[in-house]
């Protein structure tokens, strides 16, 4: 007999909550500090009250991104808050792309 064959599956998709747990694992990993990862926490809960946690993540793109960004808005933070926002859930949405879970191009600007 030979050797068992491995068999390796990709998952197809993902939802926005396992990646992001996910990246909370790397990031422990990587030792950010654990400023940086309160932080990615707090912003990530206004993210999941605008999407949900079983979005998944096929459905993030950049029309998601700029509806995020109108809704921060709206909600009348400034442009300052606004960009923080944005800018501390790109690292959750930039691993998924690194992961091949999310394949449409985003851009954070």
């Amino acid at each position: 007999m030979g050797k068992p064959k491995l068999t390796i599956y990709k998952q197809v998709d993902k939802s926005s909550q396992e990646l992001y747990e996910d990246y909370l694992k790397v990031a422990r990993i990587r030792n950010l500090s654990l400023v940086t990862i309160r932080i990615y926490k707090y912003h990530h809960n206004y993210w999941f009250q605008f999407v949900h946690k079983g979005l998944m993540c096929s459905e993030i793109n950049q029309k998601l991104i700029d509806e995020y960004r109108l809704h921060l808005l709206e909600k009348g933070l400034n442009a300052v808050s606004v960009n923080s926002y944005i800018s501390n859930i790109s690292p959750v949405i930039k691993y998924g792309i690194q992961m091949s879970y999310i394949e449409n191009p985003i851009s954070f600007k």
